[in-house]
């Protein structure tokens, strides 16, 4: 096997896969890339049996072939490289990798290409299609709610949910239990026959992956397949499978309570600069924050007994009577973060009660709910 690629076009794609690969896995080939290969340059794979990922790139090929290497290694070498000189990458028959890129030489110690697992193949999907900034937009204001770790383990996937309309709507939804983030798009449309409402739960790093796919392109339109246990996901040269996460998903709906007008309405970057502020006191197990809502004017407080504690005022249009009520500082910086609008309004019936935040139009598509704290 012989070939020759810039090096910045396989850095980045030992950098996209680095996530699906694992030192602990008890299968040692999973911390490995696979390269093989093509009538036209090189595909790279990577997989940790659940998601998999597959892009084609451009290079020279002088000696078709296929070999493993370990994927974390290889990135670590390219980046340490000239990217104003090519690659020269060589593997034998014994599986031994050499590269070379102006005055360096590194060799490495793959496996069986064999030896690798084959990536998932797709039965009968429904296909659909999303412009790619649609998608990133929803799927960052929602993988924040989504939890690395929960004993619920279907709260650690994204809900993805497809209307069978003809002019179908795609809605996103996570949660951690603490919070619930809805955002939807109205963009989309189907390639396939509509088929009835389609809900699919798709893993946290599977869909982070895609997030940093959809991030590094501008693609106008992404083409989706699901099936009854696969998610795919085209993003210009790659592809994007993974399992569905089984089971049933919390019923959300349930706890979103009536919007009755708003407690609040707020210029959301003001409120970000300033909350930001505060909860720099509140850096503790709860980073907990006391809003107080008086006539006109939004306090934000912070306290820490072993910190000291920290206020701040600023303009607010107050529909209702004087109210306080705590919240975890990160949870509220994660909404005004993702919030899709200049202006925002806080919905709350009592202290304790969830809080609602959305846009002021009430058109974005996007809802964030809050639990709040004591």
């Amino acid at each position: 096997m012989k070939f020759m690629c810039t090096r910045n076009i396989l850095l980045s794609a030992i950098r996209n896969l680095l996530s699906l690969t694992s030192i602990r896995s008890t299968l040692p080939i999973l911390a490995n890339a696979l390269l093989e290969t093509t009538p036209t340059g090189l595909k790279v794979l990577g997989t940790d049996l659940e998601t998999g990922f597959q892009g084609v790139y451009d290079g020279t090929v002088q000696k078709p072939g296929r070999v493993t290497v370990n994927a974390r290694a290889l990135g670590d070498v390219l980046k340490e490289l000239d990217p104003e000189h090519p690659i020269t990458w060589q593997a034998d028959d014994k599986h031994v990798v050499k590269l070379a890129s102006g005055n360096s030489r590194f060799t490495l110690h793959g496996l069986p290409a064999d030896d690798y697992p084959q990536l998932p193949a797709f039965d009968e999907p429904a296909q659909f299609s999303i412009p790619s900034t649609d998608f990133l937009t929803c799927l960052q204001q929602v993988l924040p709610a989504v939890p690395d770790q929960d004993q619920r383990f279907v709260l650690q996937s994204v809900l993805i949910s497809i209307s069978a309309h003809e002019s179908p709507a795609i809605e996103l939804v996570g949660t951690d239990g603490h919070r619930l983030v809805i955002s939807e798009s109205r963009a989309g449309r189907w390639v396939t026959s509509p088929p009835q409402q389609f809900n699919a739960l798709i893993p946290k790093k599977a869909a982070q992956l895609l997030a940093t796919l959809l991030a590094q392109d501008d693609t106008l339109d992404v083409p989706i397949a699901i099936s009854k246990k696969l998610f795919c996901v085209t993003v210009k040269n790659v592809i994007l499978t993974s399992r569905l996460v089984e089971g049933t998903y919390p019923n959300y709906q349930q706890v979103i309570p009536i919007l009755n007008g708003a407690r609040m309405e707020i210029d959301r970057e003001i409120f970000e600069e300033a909350l930001h502020r505060v909860a720099i006191i509140s850096r503790d197990q709860t980073q907990a924050v006391r809003l107080a809502l008086t006539p006109d004017t939004l306090t934000i407080h912070a306290q820490n007994a072993d910190v000291g504690e920290g206020t701040e005022s600023i303009p607010a249009v107050i529909a209702d009577k004087e109210f306080k009520a705590g919240f975890n500082a990160r949870y509220l910086l994660d909404a005004l973060r993702t919030c899709p609008g200049k202006r925002l309004q806080l919905h709350m019936k009592e202290p304790l009660s969830p809080c609602v935040i959305v846009c002021p139009d009430g058109q974005s598509g996007w809802k964030h709910v809050i639990m709040p704290v004591r």
